[in-house]
């Protein structure tokens, strides 16, 4: 039998763990960060090149563009309280 003790003991109040907790209440913010991190580092990568050729250019700024569109259509739901 588990005691209050030991369930206090055993629990853990760091803020880590509470981010933790909140993520896996709302899984899609953990796959938002992971998505958005990803898409920072290819903006990086693509600031990193000197100078970047026109395909490179091209390919950014489709890539942008559906980052932007992405972006707007969450924008509209959170304001609609989705």
């Amino acid at each position: 039998m588990v005691t209050g003790d030991a369930i206090l003991a055993a629990f853990d109040s760091s803020d880590e763990a509470e981010r933790s907790r909140q993520n896996a209440k709302m899984p899609e913010r953990t796959t938002l960060r992971t998505q958005a991190v990803a898409v920072v580092a290819g903006n990086n990568d693509f600031l990193d090149l000197s100078p970047p050729t026109n395909a490179q250019i091209l390919a950014q700024v489709k890539a942008l563009t559906r980052q932007n569109t992405i972006l707007i259509k969450r924008l509209v739901q959170l304001s609609e309280g989705a």
